[in-house]
């Protein structure tokens, strides 16, 4: 019953999630299934990718960087910390989470190209909400 009503109070994150993994699956995009958590995580053949929906947690196969499960665990951590903060903030996740990674992902590829690597991990991950899904999911940088 507890994880029905946690899959309906996040259903626009779940649909927006079921609707991107059919797109990829249509687009030929190899992927495989696997859990971190009890929580399904598909892992997509790819570089520097990840992302939460709801449930579902997309991660990119790092080579020479693997997990348990064929993934970057710090990454699939840190996108855990983002399924907390959608289970706490249930429809308002999107708004209030999604959008704001979202616009800091692009703000950051676009403008921070030649800042050092450090640099722009530190200024991704230290304001919200990547500081809050880290503390979530356990996950501790260091920032030189």
């Amino acid at each position: 019953m507890k994880k029905t009503l946690f899959y309906l109070w996040q259903l626009p994150q779940h649909l927006l999630a079921l609707a991107f993994w059919g797109l990829l699956k249509l687009c030929g995009w190899e992927s495989h299934r696997g859990s971190f958590l009890s929580q399904p995580v598909i892992v997509l053949k790819t570089r520097s990718f990840g992302l939460s929906l709801g449930e579902y947690i997309f991660v990119g196969l790092y080579e020479g960087r693997l997990g348990s499960g064929g993934f970057a665990g710090e990454t699939v951590k840190h996108e855990h910390g983002h399924t907390i903060q959608s289970r706490r903030l249930g429809p308002l996740y999107l708004l209030l989470v999604g959008l704001p990674s979202i616009s800091r992902n692009i703000w950051d590829r676009k403008f921070h190209r030649g800042w050092p690597p450090a640099r722009r991990e530190a200024w991704y991950y230290g304001a919200w909400p990547e500081n809050q899904a880290d503390r979530l999911g356990g996950v501790l940088r260091r920032y030189i």
